[in-house]
């Protein structure tokens, strides 16, 4: 049941605002994180922009789409997973190096969290000794990061791609 929780996105870019968009028909409250939004598009499409300390405290789920820059690798770590309500969900279908794995880890284990998907992992495949495997399954999803791949996409993918260079080719930035 999602309907009257909130969602709190770290990472207010297109995949960012598109899941924003989809929790909302779902009656989710949707509140951010990310030092580079546009606060009056924010404003617009109803979502409240915090610092990431609120956002972790604040969220009953807490979904990471923020591309990785010098400044944000590591940027959820122990300090910020603690701040999570323990019935809370973390979600990492960004990149791996946002998220302080270990510390995840730990969180599950020690049921400071309720429970975390991972759609990537610092290390892909993971080997078989891989911290993963000592989480309990009902605590953590991991999937393969092939959540954008289908015929359709590609489809798509290619046709934006062919778009783009026929206008790079033309001069047409």
């Amino acid at each position: 049941e999602v309907y009257g929780k909130t969602l709190g996105i770290v990472g207010l870019g297109r995949n960012g605002l598109g899941l924003a968009q989809r929790a909302q028909a779902f009656g989710m409250k949707i509140i951010g994180y990310d030092p580079y939004a546009d606060a009056e598009k924010m404003k617009k499409m109803d979502i409240d922009v915090f610092d990431l300390d609120t956002v972790m405290s604040q969220s009953d789920y807490v979904v990471l789409l923020a591309r990785v820059t010098d400044e944000n690798k590591g940027m959820i770590g122990a300090e910020q997973i603690g701040k999570m309500k323990p019935t809370a969900c973390l979600v990492n279908t960004g990149r791996a190096a946002l998220l302080d794995m270990d510390a995840l880890f730990d969180a599950l284990k020690k049921d400071k969290i309720r429970a975390a998907a991972l759609d990537v992992l610092d290390e892909e495949p993971p080997r078989k000794d891989h911290p993963i495997y000592g989480i309990d399954p009902d605590k953590l999803i991991v999937t393969p990061h092939t959540a954008g791949v289908s015929v359709e996409r590609i489809t798509f993918q290619s046709r934006v791609l062919n778009e783009h260079l026929q206008n790079y080719l033309k001069g047409i930035l």
